[in-house]
């Protein structure tokens, strides 16, 4: 005898659940649609304030990185920083990059040197350096002008003919006539061995550091008298030109690995 079919009891109080209508259906992409745009444009808002906040902020991080690179023997600087967008700074790239110093003394080694300065002011790849008023290794520079590129850098100053006199043996003169080879030539008079001769001599490059050496004497190009030599700078080449009061000097060179 067949049983009659029943219906189970959960299953007539268990809802069926809702299908979406066709009209809902159709509804759903066009509310996607019309929050897009919505969307963009705050996402758009968003990456402006970023843009102007780094405008803001990435010039006087790096000015603030450049007086930090100076140190407390640098006084009267002004930094300019040119880059738009300002977020180039951050790959060390500008559009101009300019640092003015009334004065300057830096070390004569170690951390503070000159050398250690240059290697230091890398807020952009090329910058311009103009210092008023240098002291270095006793010798005073006046309207040092800087340009630097990477780690190449080449420069050219006033120098008062009677400092650098000051700097070689009594008795020499400068002659500011830069050699075919880059060297400046020296002239004077010398005491050897109690007699006095006739001394010829060059202010020239060598080994990364600017030397006095003989001309003329036995065994006078196996002696050199450093005048400068850094150990985070190298000098290529160096010349000279007169001026009003004294010589222009002008040198190239670059900064070394620490």
């Amino acid at each position: 005898m067949a049983r009659p079919n029943r219906a189970r009891p959960d299953a007539a109080k268990s809802p069926m659940p809702a299908l979406p209508s066709a009209g809902a259906e159709r509804a759903f992409p066009h509310r996607v649609r019309r929050s897009a745009p919505g969307v963009l444009i705050v996402a758009g808002g968003a990456l402006v304030a970023l843009l102007l906040l780094a405008q803001a902020l990435l010039p006087r991080l790096a000015e603030h990185e450049v007086r930090a690179a100076l140190g407390p023997q640098a006084r009267g600087v002004h930094v300019a920083i040119a880059a738009t967008p300002a977020v180039k700074l951050l790959w060390h790239r500008a559009d101009r990059v300019t640092i003015t110093v009334d004065s300057l003394r830096p070390r004569a080694s170690g951390g503070g040197s000159t050398g250690q300065i240059l290697a230091g002011l890398n807020v952009a790849r090329k910058l311009d350096l103009r210092i008023g008023d240098l002291q270095a290794h006793g010798v005073h520079l006046r309207g040092v002008d800087v340009h630097k590129d990477g780690p190449t850098v080449a420069a050219h100053a006033d120098v008062d003919l009677r400092v650098l006199q000051g700097l070689l043996p009594h008795g020499v003169r400068v002659k500011p006539l830069s050699a075919p080879n880059g060297e400046i030539r020296l002239d004077g008079r010398l005491t050897v061995l109690g007699s006095r001769v006739h001394a010829r001599g060059a202010l020239l490059a060598d080994r990364g550091r600017i030397v006095v050496r003989p001309r003329g004497l036995p065994f006078g190009s196996l002696v050199s008298v450093p005048v400068f030599s850094d150990d985070r700078l190298a000098v290529d080449a160096v010349g000279a030109r007169r001026s009003d009061d004294g010589v222009v000097l002008s040198a190239r060179g670059h900064v070394r690995d620490a």
